[in-house]
């Protein structure tokens, strides 16, 4: 699952020439993930980079930030990104400092870094990955639906494949 992870995270990068290229390179197995490479090949890199940014940071429903997607604008947010980054310390992971706690990149990056923590993905990635979907048309043609797809359906297949004993739980103030 660790390259799974680091996946998740660079194709969730702001999109280069070196990132285009790795993923044109790819044989991706999954449909979604198919379509996505498929969708991406029809633009010039210019169209990608707009693209990227409507989806991501013009559209406050796609922004890439879990505590964002579970909280909004609210103080938890702010509690949920102290305990996330305490998190993170405590498993001897130290987060990007170019990028917040809970940008969905730096979650990837920490799975990549200690894949057995599923409370992460339970609790946190598969709520705010729905909550992304639904900012989307039925009928759209945005590749990044098709990338935010994929990978939900890969962290909700995985969730149900190990169903394993909880683990003291990270995200308590989700709860209120």
């Amino acid at each position: 699952m660790r390259e799974r992870y680091r996946f998740f995270a660079r194709v969730l990068e702001y999109p280069t020439e070196e990132l285009m290229d790795f993923i044109k390179s790819l044989e991706l197995p999954e449909a979604n993930f198919i379509r996505f490479k498929e969708q991406i090949q029809r633009f010039p890199l210019s169209r990608l980079e707009e693209i990227y940014t409507q989806t991501f940071d013009l559209q406050a429903i796609c922004y890439p930030y879990a505590g964002y997607q579970l909280f909004g604008e609210d103080y938890r947010r702010g509690e949920f990104m102290v305990k996330l980054k305490e998190h993170y310390r405590s498993a001897g992971f130290e987060a990007p400092g170019d990028e917040l706690p809970d940008h969905i990149g730096v979650i990837f990056k920490y799975l990549a870094w200690n894949p057995e923590d599923k409370i992460i993905i339970e609790e946190c990635l598969i709520p705010v990955f729905e909550k992304l979907l639904k900012s989307f048309r039925e009928n759209t043609d945005n590749p990044y639906y098709f990338l935010l797809k994929g990978i939900y359906e890969s962290i909700k297949s995985e969730k149900e494949e190990k169903i394993e004993e909880r683990v003291e739980d990270l995200i308590s103030v989700r709860g209120g």
